[in-house]
Formats: C-alpha cells, structure tokens, sequence
C-alpha cells in the first residue's frame, strides 16, 4: 500500500495535514466513482453555550495517528482511496475543522468508510480543543 502523504494545516501558517491512501491492488477510481466527502465546521455553539473562539492544539505523534487512521479504513475498505486533514492553530467561526473524503466505485461503500475515518479520527488522533464561549468561561475538550 503507498504510504499517506502528511503536512498539518493551520489558519496561520502555509504548513497543511492530509492523509491519501489507497489500498493494495485497487485502481484508481473512474469517471463513475462515488465519493463521500464530510467538513467538521467550527459551529458558533457547543452544549448550550456561544461560542466566541476556538484553537486546536495537536500532540507531536499526531501525524503517524492520522496516517495510521487512514491506512487501517483503507485496509478495512479495500475498494476506496482515503483523505482526511485535521487544522490546528486558530480557528473562526464557520472554519472547516476537519475535512475527510472517499472515493469508491459505489457510493454505500464510500459513505461508510468516510463515516469510520471521521469517528475514528476523532477517537484516536491526539488533538484537543479549546473553546472559548460567549459567558467568558472556556473549556478544553480531548480527542481521546
């Protein structure tokens, strides 16, 4: 299988992370592909409160999670190719957060490798969360 390629992205700087896999013997999809693309937007509220502002901070072993995380949906779905990017750094309300995206010949199969690639990358990749809201209290949230 080739290896994912990385960079990390933040609303600051030009550094971006973005995971391509494709799994072991599948071709590229055709003209006829579906795909399943998914955004996580900033949302201006989380449990009741406004939120203000929102950064996200991620752990150094980060990158191998998500590369890790692409490569296993990919060996798990072998008939799609994988995308996924998570943003660090500061982010605006309305921002993309997280965007993921499959490819496949079949749209069911795309759906739900893109719906496992976005759990999954919220369960595992270590990046944590910190909100501001609109009351002046704050929080941070992990992913683990």
């Amino acid at each position: 299988m080739p290896e994912p390629r990385t960079a990390w992205s933040s609303r600051t700087s030009s550094t971006a992370t973005s995971r391509w896999t494709r799994s072991r013997g599948s071709s590229p999809p055709t003209t006829t592909a579906r795909s399943s693309p998914s955004r996580g937007v900033v949302r201006d509220h989380d449990g009741g409160k406004g939120v203000t502002a929102l950064d996200y901070e991620r752990h150094p072993s980060a990158g191998e999670v998500i590369a890790e995380v692409a490569r296993t949906i990919a060996e798990q779905h072998p008939e799609v190719r994988v995308a996924v990017l998570h943003r660090v750094g500061a982010l605006g309300i309305g921002d993309v957060a997280l965007a993921a995206a499959v490819a496949s010949g079949h749209r069911a199969e795309a759906f739900a490798a893109c719906g496992a690639l976005v759990d999954l990358v919220k369960e595992q990749v270590p990046i944590w969360k910190h909100q501001r809201f609109t009351d002046g209290t704050d929080e941070w949230v992990a992913a683990l």
